[in-house]
């Protein structure tokens, strides 16, 4: 079940299972060997995760700040994240971790030898699903308390789960109910050091000034998403973008050889059209994030770029699936007063909640998303324009 989910045959999962045993040994020899000699921090934070699940943490950070504040705090996250990071005075140290380069011994062997520098007081690696990526991290360095979720096994088998378990010193018990993501995030936080804290809709930090903007008014699309198995169809946002050109331009933003493929097909199948500006691959994150800030809506499938939005207070509208319905979107309904809550589509199914384990046969995507339909999408765009009004 778990290969089907990474969408890896056994003798894919067989070579990934034989590099995690090699990564073991060498993290047993580092323990074993390599001793902090620099500098001492009173916390380390462990957030390997990608740009959508960084955002929503963003809200529970605020209790981290007045827990530790004035304290010296290391954070380790994702070389995706690393420009939002950044921007937060918060952090005395960022510690980047490229997380496709991970499994490469040379590349984890050199990023172990600078985070072992380093010793902690305490070490949180706060993501409910847990991966093997923030477990190693938590099991190389040097820390007296070692905190984590007991969470669940989204992002890791069961057996890499159970084991990496040891090398935490305090496991958060997985709350009773099922909980959107920034409720997780802020039961996580009351659970060990602040009661009274209530979470909110995250909130992305002051950007820079920068000249990276578009004139005018316009809707951002992002067309992919971490698995073109839950993305909507080109063809399909096409056909929403034509609903908008007569009183908004339509950018179109993203990264790497997906986006870029993916944009290429929309500004075909568009006719080229003139009000349609293809920006994929041609703007660094914060220049992504600027033209976001400034747009009058975003458009696009159940990732980050939607929480980016959402952080910069910019109504948005996304096409979701059914793996994990309410977890990260749609955000709780007591938000849904405020103008930059998320607008969702999805087709409700009755298996539903199956966390991209889909029973049902494959085709170029899931059934879930397959069966949203263009006049769903249309008819929430158009109470999504009623409100901004």
């Amino acid at each position: 079940m778990y290969a089907k989910k990474l969408g890896l045959t056994r003798s894919g999962m067989l070579e990934v299972y034989m590099l995690i045993i090699l990564h073991e040994l060498l993290n047993f020899l580092i323990r074993l060997l390599v001793r902090p000699k620099g500098e001492k921090f009173d916390l380390l934070l462990v957030r390997t995760d990608g740009i959508g699940d960084y955002i929503i943490w963003l809200d529970s950070l605020r209790a981290y700040k007045e827990a530790f504040k004035d304290k010296k705090v290391l954070l380790v996250c994702s070389r995706a994240t690393l420009d939002i990071a950044r921007l937060d005075p918060f952090f005395t140290k960022i510690v980047p971790l490229d997380r496709e380069q991970f499994l490469k011994v040379t590349y984890w062997y050199s990023f172990v030898k600078k985070i072992r520098q380093y010793a902690f007081d305490y070490a949180i690696a706060p993501a409910f699903s847990r991966s093997y990526v923030s477990d190693s991290v938590i099991s190389v360095i040097c820390s007296k308390r070692r905190v984590g979720f007991r969470g669940d096994c989204l992002n890791m088998s069961r057996w890499q789960k159970y084991y990496m378990e040891c090398f935490y010193t305090q496991l958060i018990n997985t709350p009773l109910e099922r909980l959107p993501e920034i409720d997780i995030n802020a039961y996580f936080v009351r659970t060990l050091f602040s009661q009274d804290f209530q979470a909110q809709l995250p909130a992305f930090p002051v950007l820079p000034i920068s000249c990276s903007y578009v004139e005018g008014n316009y809707c951002v699309f992002f067309l992919s998403t971490n698995n073109l198995f839950h993305a909507w169809s080109v063809d399909r946002f096409v056909k929403i973008a034509m609903e908008l050109v007569d009183k908004y331009k339509i950018i179109l933003l993203g990264y790497g050889k997906i986006d870029q493929d993916l944009s290429d097909a929309f500004m075909c199948l568009s006719g080229n059209n003139g009000q349609i500006i293809n920006k994929v691959n041609k703007t660094s994150f914060l220049e992504t994030a600027q033209i976001v800030s400034h747009a009058s809506l975003v458009i696009g499938n159940d990732t980050g770029g939607i929480h980016l939005a959402t952080s910069l207070r910019v109504p948005s509208l996304a096409v979701v699936s059914g793996a994990h319905p309410g977890r990260f979107l749609p955000y709780p309904s007591r938000f849904s007063s405020l103008s930059y809550f998320p607008h969702v589509v999805f087709h409700q199914m009755d298996c539903f909640g199956c966390d991209y384990r889909c029973s049902r046969p494959m085709k170029q995507v899931y059934e879930c998303i397959d069966s949203v339909n263009v006049e769903s999408v249309r008819k929430e765009l158009l109470s999504l324009l009623n409100c901004l009004k």
